[in-house]
């Protein structure tokens, strides 16, 4: 689940929430719950 390709593709179905999700999730603690959806 490292690869480019797979994230490339994640990231522009969800405007790239893959990277931000896990970094607000920290601090909004909702977004632990809700994982890239």
């Amino acid at each position: 689940m490292t690869r480019p390709d797979l994230v490339e593709r994640r990231g522009r179905h969800h405007g790239g929430r893959l990277r931000v999700d896990p970094v607000k999730s920290d601090r909004s603690g909702d977004g632990a719950r809700r994982p890239a959806r």
